[in-house]
């Protein structure tokens, strides 16, 4: 009985030993995104000024994308056809893509399906958004950041991804 509890009590001592990743993620939750860079937005090829664009939605998913990236392709057309089904009013998606311009981005998405754009878009040639939000590692940014109406991250990941995160993300913006 005895080694029974010491080895329940070591297993429990175990499982808090977290990856630097984990706490990695755990640290950046609550963290602001820098997104004062940022002048303007482009929604279905009108350009509208940033302030207004933020100002209208207290929950934003920042979804980064790279260009000549044929995952990234996938990853805007995933989002599009996932958000269809988690459509909240007071949310919506900010596509930000490292690229000159909107069309050629656009162009090759075309080439694998058609998309309604329902969602802002921001283009990012010289990497400013990464630059400014340094102290986020890039792949946590890759994942997708959930911010509220303070830029303050809420939620790290596609809400789409699994039931957890769906729930947790419902959670969120239903309040």
């Amino acid at each position: 009985m005895k080694y029974i509890i010491i080895t329940i009590l070591l297993l429990g001592l175990a499982c808090t030993n977290q990856s630097p990743e984990y706490k990695r993620y755990k640290e950046t939750l609550g963290k602001t995104l820098n997104l004062s860079m940022f002048n303007a937005v482009i929604y279905k090829g009108e350009t509208i000024a940033f302030e207004e664009f933020r100002n209208k939605y207290k929950y934003i998913s920042v979804v980064y994308l790279q260009s000549h990236c044929h995952s990234c392709y996938e990853k805007y057309i995933e989002w599009h056809k996932e958000m269809e089904k988690l459509n909240q009013n007071n949310y919506t998606l900010l596509f930000i893509i490292n690229e000159k311009f909107a069309d050629e981005f656009l162009n090759e998405v075309s080439l694998i399906a058609n998309i309604d754009e329902k969602y802002f878009i921001r283009m990012d040639p010289k990497s400013s958004f990464l630059k400014e939000n340094f102290e986020i590692p890039q792949w946590l940014i890759e994942n997708s950041l959930l911010i509220d109406n303070k830029n303050k991250i809420k939620l790290i990941g596609e809400p789409f991804y699994n039931p957890e995160l769906t729930k947790q993300f419902l959670k969120i913006v239903k309040k």
